[in-house]
């Protein structure tokens, strides 16, 4: 209907107000295609941002510092890491062990950050406590709820919700795939990429993956990306291999728009 349209009857909606400006300028280049949108996607929050209040709704500032990592001016990080990819035995799915290490790694250092404790102490909502973690594959989706919660028997995992924060960090989580995160949103995200340049065999060896597109896998398809880019509000952490997916265009665009940091730079703080 909207394609066959006259043009006098279509519009498109081309301001958002979820995300930070600098988050958006990741995700805006999906965007640059559609016509309709003769100016790309627009802030519709730039005015309020930036205002330094965990309390104010209109602002997406979430006050964390912690260097080299956290700035309270930075709002979209790439975390550098090589690990390789394995899959999983008789199964499609891939997961990334070095990438969950890197998560916890990444949460520990979020969890240590100058005004981490304000920070939670303002969200009034339960999930605007939860920090979002989402990744591309449901086996890297099951590594990251074992490694951040290994205590929890069959039935804590199907009461979840009271026992979220039974973990190292005691902070509330929502993990879960990128196409099941879809609609949802939360002011922290960190998405794992899992997809390398490297993969280990199921005897130990490591060889390369350098078959692109395809050496993506579903990291290729731009409406995942678009999708797992853009469900944070304040601030987005992106684990990946920063060489393997910088072959895609459209991921090395997005990569620099943020802030770049090597793993090996967070495992002292």
């Amino acid at each position: 209907l909207f394609s066959h349209a006259p043009e006098y009857a279509i519009t498109s909606l081309d301001t958002q107000f979820r995300m930070h400006e600098q988050i958006m300028k990741c995700i805006s280049q999906f965007y640059a295609d559609q016509k309709e949108l003769e100016h790309g996607l627009i802030c519709g929050i730039k005015e309020t941002q930036d205002i330094p209040d965990l309390n104010d709704k209109a602002s997406r500032w979430h006050g964390l510092s912690l260097l080299p990592f956290l700035e309270p001016d930075i709002h979209a990080i790439w975390v550098n890491v090589d690990t390789p990819e394995q899959q999983r035995k008789n199964s499609t799915s891939y997961y990334n062990l070095g990438e969950v290490e890197a998560i916890q790694t990444v949460l520990r250092a979020l969890t240590k950050a100058n005004g981490f404790s304000e920070y939670m102490q303002a969200q009034k909502k339960e999930e605007d406590k939860e920090i979002g973690i989402i990744t591309y594959y449901m086996s890297q989706m099951r590594a990251i709820r074992n490694a951040l919660y290994p205590s929890l028997d069959k039935d804590q995992w199907r009461n979840f919700e009271r026992f979220k924060c039974d973990n190292e960090y005691s902070i509330p989580f929502r993990i879960n795939t990128v196409d099941r995160f879809q609609g949802m949103e939360r002011n922290i995200v960190i998405v794992s990429t899992v997809r390398s340049n490297k993969y280990e065999r199921p005897n130990g060896d490591v060889v390369a993956n350098k078959k692109y597109p395809t050496a993506l896998g579903f990291a290729k398809e731009l409406q995942r990306i678009n999708v797992g880019f853009s469900r944070a509000k304040r601030l987005l952490i992106v684990v990946g291999n920063k060489e393997h997916f910088a072959h895609k265009p459209e991921y090395a665009n997005a990569i620099s728009q943020m802030k770049y940091i090597d793993i090996s730079q967070l495992q002292n703080l």
